[in-house]
């Protein structure tokens, strides 16, 4: 063992710990008695997932399960137009489909979703909902309505360890296939399982969360076809994959509301790299980072302290009309550049609508519901202010600018270079910083006592600077830069260039 391992945080490398729970609380034995009916009567199954990325993999795992264990009596469900509660669309796509059975994931808990619900019932359909959201409806009672398993209000159940939607799903999955078919689990939903937990920031480095990353990254399982068809640069399964390269087009598909081409791709058993829908949503991801970045120097901005209020009003003939569903990419872009907490609201006709960011990952989300309507995970999450509340919001932002958004040691942890010996070494950190999708992650803090440039491509430099491997970076690098170094995992062990001091 590394004496890095000790150093970080010893108890985060476990790398026996691959097996994924199989927890068969009486909410999930209960969806697996009545899918185990399902399949002995060869009932048609509907697959639904939430219009977001977590959503999508959350379907993406029931499908692949299915799949896995040979039932094919089943259909996805199409999206259309965007919405935060189950969309109304549903219906009639589960009747046209002669659905008996509705699968909803990622959502289906909130008092709003409850009409869907019903209505589905009332069509002699059985519903099914797998969530990891606060239920906004009775927990209790919901679960004497339907068969319901919500991995935040069962946390206890799971050591009170957060899961994805996906990984929801999974938890399902995997007690249906151990306890209950006896088949094993399938290797692409773990895949997707994992792609969740980025997509959705929840906390990788639980004991759960590194049970999944350890089974699908150290076992080198292959990535599912659908995935591997936006590996364009034949990354290997790592948090940089998920982050930068498979999650965000699809995502963007969600916030423009560009379905047709991720429905098509949707429907095929196998998708391809050339496909040209893939290439498509590609190009749509290029054009979308472009408008909103343009996007975010159009705000106005107010500081208060450590936090930043940035206030764009949505005019009638507003060309870039789904602004608001791009509010949180704007204020990554603004959180970025600016390097603190970043508020985004987009004046809408009757109120003003947006998002939060924190580059340090802090939890406010507790606090903001305390003064405005706000909804989502701790460090970013949807903020909705009526327009006769902004002084009263605006002054709240400053008592927290003034008091409560004090900078926690910085974005990261650093290293001193001189601790890297070997590629053990790296690899040990690396592997912490895979784990550690919500916190902070460890950076190498060195001057450059020697600098060779050894290759370079179109985007990066690659030098030796004294290290067991290449540094590569965008800015050049000469002898006595003083530099922070992410190391991280791509094809191999990589450091990329966190800042030039």
């Amino acid at each position: 063992m590394s004496i890095l391992e000790t150093y970080l945080d010893c108890e985060v490398f476990q790398p026996s710990n691959t097996e994924i729970p199989c927890i068969p609380t009486k909410s999930i034995q209960g969806i697996c008695n009545e899918l185990q009916y399902a399949f002995i009567t060869g009932a048609r199954i509907m697959l639904y997932g939430d219009y977001d990325a977590d959503g999508l993999f959350s379907m993406l795992v029931w499908e692949e399960v299915l799949e896995c264990i040979g039932y094919s009596n089943y259909f996805l469900y199409q999206y259309s137009k965007r919405t935060h509660h189950i969309s109304p669309f549903l219906v009639p796509q589960a009747i046209q489909g002669k659905a008996e059975y509705v699968i909803i994931c990622d959502t289906g808990c909130s008092i709003e979703d409850q009409k869907v619900i019903t209505a589905l019932r009332e069509k002699g359909m059985t519903v099914i909902v797998i969530d990891h959201h606060s239920s906004g409806y009775d927990y209790d009672i919901l679960q004497k309505e339907i068969n319901v398993f919500n991995a935040y209000e069962e946390r206890d159940e799971l050591n009170g360890d957060a899961v994805s939607g996906a990984y929801a799903a999974l938890l399902v999955a995997n007690v249906l296939c151990s306890n209950y078919i006896h088949k094993p689990l399938s290797n692409n939903a773990k895949c997707y399982a994992l792609a969740s937990m980025y997509s959705d920031m929840v906390d990788l480095s639980s004991n759960i969360g590194i049970a999944l990353y350890n089974n699908v990254v150290l076992q080198k399982l292959a990535m599912p076809s659908f995935m591997k068809a936006f590996n364009k640069y034949n990354y290997r399964i790592s948090k940089r994959f998920f982050q930068f390269i498979f999650c965000p087009p699809l995502n963007v598909c969600f916030r423009s509301e560009s379905f047709d081409d991720l429905n098509y791709l949707l429907s095929q058993k196998i998708v391809y790299k050339k496909e040209e829908g893939v290439d498509r949503i590609l190009a749509l991801h290029r054009f979308y980072v472009k408008l909103t970045n343009s996007y975010a120097l159009r705000f106005q901005q107010e500081r208060f302290g450590d936090l930043i209020l940035c206030i764009y009003t949505l005019t009638e003939n507003e060309p870039f009309a789904k602004i608001r569903n791009f509010s949180g990419l704007i204020a990554n872009s603004i959180a970025s550049s600016e390097n603190c907490a970043v508020v985004v609201l987009i004046k809408m006709k009757y109120n003003y609508q947006g998002s939060f960011r924190d580059p340090y990952q802090r939890d406010f989300l507790s606090f903001f519901e305390l003064f405005c309507h706000a909804g989502g995970h701790p460090p970013a999450f949807g903020i909705t202010v009526p327009l006769d509340k902004i002084d009263f919001f605006k002054k709240n932002l400053k008592e927290m600018g003034a008091r409560a958004l004090q900078k926690t040691g910085g974005k990261y942890i650093y290293l001193p270079s001189q601790h890297i010996k070997t590629l053990t070494d790296l690899n040990v950190v690396a592997l912490y910083n895979e784990y550690q999708n919500t916190k902070k992650s460890v950076v190498l803090q060195m001057t450059c006592d020697k600098v060779f440039l050894t290759r370079a491509t179109a985007y990066y430099k690659y030098y030796n600077v004294g290290l067991p491997i290449e540094a590569s970076c965008v800015s050049p690098l000469v002898k006595g830069s003083k530099i922070l170094l992410e190391p991280c995992i791509c094809k191999n062990i990589q450091l990329k260039e966190a800042a030039l001091l």
